[in-house]
């Protein structure tokens, strides 16, 4: 059986967040997996930094994460991959 606990407050649809000085959409109670990784804040960030002039494919992508960073670096093109429509389309709705 499948659940959803929150500890505290509320975790009801999607969230903007900014990391690294982009803006990014993550449903915290229905994102697949656990949905946002945090932890990869600063992997992004690396990643990113290797960017410029660079084509990027970004796979397994969620809502775009290393892909967004580097576009925002000066990638030449970014390709984002993943299986659930609904994580493309959270890094679709993106504002920078």
């Amino acid at each position: 059986e499948r659940e959803v606990v929150v500890a505290k407050g509320e975790a009801a649809g999607a969230i903007e967040l900014i990391e690294n000085g982009a803006k990014f959409v993550a449903d915290l109670s229905e994102g697949q997996k656990t949905g946002w990784f945090y932890d990869q804040r600063d992997n992004r960030r690396f990643v990113a930094g290797l960017a410029k002039d660079a084509n990027v494919l970004d796979v397994y992508s969620y809502s775009g994460g290393f892909g967004v960073l580097a576009a925002k670096q000066g990638a030449k093109s970014v390709v984002c991959i993943d299986r659930s429509a609904a994580a493309l389309d959270a890094g679709s709705r993106l504002r920078r």
